[in-house]
């Protein structure tokens, strides 16, 4: 469970609705350290973490990239499973996450190279298992980030795709009016694709990816007074009222009664998240992936690392 105070949260304090506009920007990099370091904890996430990386199975000397890896959390692990014969590589347009990532991993045999979901600085054909989570909801051409999966998994390599879909989010105490109001109107200020995850099927296929029947599912969950513990919760509606996503009353009237819920305890804030493994196969008569064809056989050859076209940081 998620308390105020855990001891692996980091200090900070989300600046004030009053701020100027950057300061509020999700890109902004106290922002982005804070919700990274925080969902890192949210046994949602954790759960359909463990969950993909127990199907897609990387074997001892694989070749694994994350994609958007941020702080490095799943890489570290990446580099864990595949053992020191491997490579873990990780790719992260942010310097200051692809910097801290290293630091706070020194001594894990891992690389971070600048780069986007639509730009992959890896050689084609040369990745085991790429590894995506919560990415794909902020990128402009979806499209183009997984044609790039595709061509950098090498003929029978595993893609894990993890997003969330906003369209299944539930706040209560709101009623469906302003349920619709937040997700319609504030959630798309902080996701440009809130509804990605529903369309990652149709993306991966249209990659030429054979997506597996089997859907990792969970979702990240607040209740009562974990609402407002969320960074944010409360500057992010009042900031959509400031910018006009919102009228500033609808915003109020929202805050005030998320407020009054959260100090009773009856408040309640969820999405659902979902993970997709989806299989790269030159052979078009070879059968659909299924859960038992994820686990290579034993005695396979150690694959070269792939050659990146950038240097890590």
């Amino acid at each position: 469970m998620i308390r105020h105070g855990h001891p692996g949260w980091p200090t900070w304090q989300w600046p004030s609705p009053d701020a100027p506009k950057t300061a509020l920007e999700p890109e902004s990099v106290i922002t982005k350290i804070a919700f990274l370091d925080l969902q890192d904890q949210a046994p949602g996430i954790e759960r359909l973490r463990q969950w993909a990386l127990r199907a897609a199975a990387p074997r001892l000397g694989a070749v694994a990239v994350d994609v958007g890896c941020g702080t490095g959390t799943v890489l570290a692990e990446l580099s864990r499973l595949v053992g020191p014969a491997g490579a873990s590589v990780g790719v992260e347009p942010d310097p200051v996450l692809r910097e801290l990532a290293l630091s706070r991993h020194a001594g894990v045999p891992l690389t971070i190279l600048a780069g986007t979901a639509d730009r992959l600085p890896v050689a084609d054909d040369s990745v085991d298992v790429l590894y995506c989570e919560r990415v794909l909801q902020h990128v402009p051409d979806v499209e183009a980030a997984v044609a790039e999966f595709a061509r950098v998994l090498r003929p029978g390599g595993i893609a894990v795709v993890i997003d969330t879909d906003y369209h299944t989010l539930r706040f209560s105490p709101l009623d469906e009016a302003d349920e619709r109001l937040v997700a319609r109107r504030i959630v798309p200020e902080i996701a440009s694709n809130p509804g990605i995850a529903a369309q990652l099927p149709r993306y991966l296929r249209q990659a030429g990816l054979t997506v597996d029947p089997e859907v990792g599912a969970s979702a990240l969950t607040f209740v009562g007074a974990q609402v407002l513990e969320w960074p944010g919760t409360l500057a992010v509606i009042r900031r959509a009222g400031s910018t006009g996503a919102i009228t500033e009353t609808d915003a109020e009237r929202i805050v005030t009664a998320v407020t009054a819920a959260a100090r009773d305890g009856s408040a309640f804030l969820s999405a659902g998240m979902f993970a997709f493994l989806a299989r790269k196969c030159t052979d078009p008569g070879a059968p659909e992936l299924t859960v038992a064809s994820r686990h290579p056989g034993r005695g396979s050859t150690a694959p070269t690392p792939p050659p990146p076209a950038g240097d890590s940081p």
